[in-house]
């Protein structure tokens, strides 16, 4: 099966809150302690750093059709002392998650540094 070039925009422009019908855009991100989980039945992070409260992201941007970047950047003063092994995509309810990364881990996060976090998708 395979996906038109113009579905594939309109899914991205979809996901950024382009177009969306009534359709929350997936506009918040959620940092987490652990990240061992693909359990894709699941609408949270393992270990939420935010209590399972989603914070804006600070930018959405589209590019080459169908890529997204979701970008934020972590106040590490807000956060000191944890560790980010995981990141989420959610919708503005911060209740259905886009996706759920596991990273490299960062930190301990440190008072007065901040951290940026991009996490680019391509909708294929």
């Amino acid at each position: 099966m395979t996906i038109t070039d113009s579905a594939r925009n309109l899914l991205a422009g979809a996901i950024k809150g382009e177009n969306t019908g009534g359709f929350n855009a997936f506009n918040k991100i959620d940092l987490g302690e652990s990240g061992g989980s693909t359990d894709p039945s699941l609408n949270t992070l393992d270990s939420s750093i935010t209590n399972n409260t989603p914070i804006v992201l600070d930018s959405i941007t589209k590019s080459a059709h169908n890529q997204i970047e979701f970008y934020k950047a972590i106040n590490g003063t807000t956060y000191s002392g944890y560790v980010i092994r995981e990141v989420g995509i959610f919708d503005s309810a911060g209740t259905t998650m886009l996706l759920r990364i596991p990273i490299d881990p960062i930190g301990p996060l440190k008072t007065g540094k901040t951290y940026d976090i991009r996490i680019i998708i391509e909708v294929e």
